[in-house]
């Protein structure tokens, strides 16, 4: 997903096994101070965390910018109504 696997470590996760390398298996784990309280407060991960097989960038590109498209849009629509 990253050009580099050190983006990773810069964004907030830790190793927690295996090593952070192209090709390798890893287990990560997120830095408490780096999560969201969404993430804490959430009763189910599947609303959270999705996971998708993409074929190509381009598409994974492309299902991403629809993604945040739909994010934005909901949340304008919930402000609206406020």
């Amino acid at each position: 997903m990253f050009d580099s696997s050190q983006l990773w470590l810069d964004i907030g996760y830790r190793v927690d096994d295996g090593e952070l390398k192209d090709g390798e298996f890893v287990n990560l784990s997120r830095k408490n101070e780096a999560s969201p309280l969404l993430i804490d407060n959430n009763p189910s991960m599947d609303d959270v965390i999705q996971f998708k097989t993409l074929r190509n960038s381009q598409e994974q590109a492309e299902w991403l910018v629809i993604a945040i498209a739909s994010e934005v849009r909901t949340q304008q629509e919930q402000e609206r109504s406020l």
